[in-house]
């Protein structure tokens, strides 16, 4: 017989090889159950995630080529942000709401009181009116506009009948209200305008001219007789600063907005001849280099500032007289939309 020390010896040492033998089986056990679950888990948080990008995706609104208005670039807001941003009233949804603008909103509503009460257009179908035209209209933005349906027409409404209130106003003299008089008796008259010429401050070209129609198919107050929205805006704008346009030339179903109207109102007349050849420009150059160059300036006969000629060396360019803020500010929101409309084009 075996010694009993060496028997619980044996013991102990079988006892030790099984309990190693059964934590190594447990261990395996969990790592091939933490596989599972990760084999498992894996394909499950993808799909998720792929579920999520694809909502994401299709939440996004549909690019429009209707895009017209839009924000000036912070790099030209920020050298000087007065000259893009209005002073007295919000046009449209990009201000509207802004801190200082505030006194102007109950102006508003009194011009949108006017116009109901000159055209004899009601309230409900004005409303309805631009609720059906809702859709178009924020296309016309370049930007989400984060408002409610009821939100986004209201000011829409508001803002439509007081631009045109005020465009008709100073137009026709016997349609002016006495909330138009107190404005020109307080030389507010000037900064709507300098507003109206901010791209930032605009309505869709096509909601006024809808609405303009909507007044005239009420034919209140010899409104069948108003002419086209397009000699509307001229004579506004023609009165506080001149403009050279034979109308003619230009359609309604081309303009987009007010700063679209001016730009288009300083068009060259002649039509630019095609290019037979691909030109290569590397920079703007100044009056003082084209000089050095042989170049020579001529003071052009045409008053339209954009109606440039350059033959046999001479280089043709319209007299520019003492530009008024006004026109400063014309001539900003025409060159920012230009610019940007040749970016949305392309």
């Amino acid at each position: 017989m075996l010694p009993r020390f060496f028997l619980c010896h044996l013991i102990f040492t079988l006892l030790a090889k099984f309990n190693h033998s059964t934590n190594w089986m447990e261990i395996q056990r969990e790592r091939s159950s933490s596989c599972a679950s990760v084999n498992i888990e894996h394909p499950q948080g993808s799909s998720l995630l792929v579920t999520s990008m694809k909502n994401r995706l299709r939440s996004l609104a549909p690019v429009s080529s209707e895009r017209c208005i839009y924000r000036v670039p912070k790099r030209l807001r920020d050298v000087n942000e007065k000259a893009y941003t209005p002073r007295l009233v919000s046009i449209g949804p990009l201000h509207h709401g802004r801190p200082g603008l505030g006194a102007m909103e109950e102006h508003k509503w009194r011009h949108l009181q006017n116009f109901l009460q000159q055209t004899k257009v009601k309230l409900d179908d004005l409303v309805k009116f631009i609720k059906d035209r809702e859709k178009r209209a924020r296309n016309c933005y370049a930007e989400t506009i984060e408002l409610t349906s009821d939100e986004f027409v209201q000011i829409i409404t508001v803002d439509a009948a007081f631009t045109i209130d005020i465009l008709l106003g100073r137009v026709f003299p016997h349609l002016t209200c006495e909330i138009e008089c107190v404005i020109d008796r307080s030389g507010l008259v000037f900064d709507i305008y300098r507003d109206m010429l901010l791209i930032e401050n605009q309505l869709p070209y096509f909601i006024l001219g809808d609405v303009l129609d909507l007044a005239k198919s009420r034919a209140a107050s010899g409104s069948s007789q108003w002419p086209s929205l397009l000699n509307i805006i001229h004579a506004y704008f023609n009165s506080f600063a001149q403009l050279d346009h034979d109308f003619n030339t230009m359609k309604s179903s081309e303009v987009r907005h007010f700063v679209d109207f001016l730009r288009l109102c300083h068009r060259p007349f002649r039509q630019k001849q095609p290019l037979r050849r691909r030109l290569v420009f590397d920079g703007t150059k100044s009056l003082t280099e084209l000089h050095e160059a042989g170049v020579k300036f001529k003071v052009a006969s045409t008053k339209h500032l954009l109606d440039l000629q350059f033959i046999d060396g001479i280089l043709e360019i319209p007299h520019i007289r003492n530009l008024r803020s006004n026109k400063q500010q014309a001539g900003k929101g025409c060159l920012l939309w230009e610019a940007q409309a040749k970016i949305l084009e392309d």
